[in-house]
């Protein structure tokens, strides 16, 4: 992608895949009261015959305001753009600053896309996705999602939380 993350310096967005993808693009999401703009970057591939989408994304947060309704903010963005898609099944990934059950999580549900921690049956409550705002342990931000078709489904996963790659990492060196 072209568009860097949260205001940061060289912070883009990739998707890498072992099949062709073809209709690749970026499209940002420029709403809402956090930083401006957030984007996806996007393509589809087709596998015996089936036509997945694929995203890699970094959006803001998006909360209920004090009249406890969810303001309009990416994640409304990303739910009208992933309603727009003609794919048999959507794989979506990144950080979303957003918790499985937030109310901005749940706005994805309605064009069948679902966050595959609780699927995996995680115990996602003691994890640990990194938050450049916020050092302490605000939980799990970062997401894998899948959705459309009843077939799609996780059947395995995890959540590495960097301080751990990295003692192993230095423990083989």
């Amino acid at each position: 992608g072209h568009v860097s993350s949260a205001h940061h310096k060289d912070k883009y967005k990739a998707l890498l895949s072992r099949t062709p993808i073809r209709l690749a693009q970026e499209q940002t999401f420029d709403e809402g009261d956090g930083w401006n703009p957030a984007s996806i970057v996007w393509g589809e591939t087709v596998i015996s015959g089936v036509t997945i989408g694929l995203g890699s994304l970094h959006i803001c947060e998006n909360k209920p305001g004090p009249n406890g309704r969810l303001a309009r903010g990416h994640s409304h963005a990303l739910r009208d753009f992933l309603g727009q898609r003609q794919t048999d099944r959507l794989v979506i990934t990144g950080d979303f600053n957003n918790r499985v059950g937030d109310p901005a999580m749940e706005l994805l549900h309605a064009v069948g896309v679902r966050s595959v921690w609780p699927e995996l049956k995680l115990g996602v409550q003691d994890a640990f996705t990194y938050s450049a705002v916020n050092s302490e342990r605000l939980g799990v931000i970062d997401h894998f999602m899948i959705g459309k078709g009843r077939f799609a489904r996780a059947i395995a996963g995890g959540i590495i939380e960097l301080h751990q790659l990295l003692v192993k990492f230095l423990a083989e060196q």
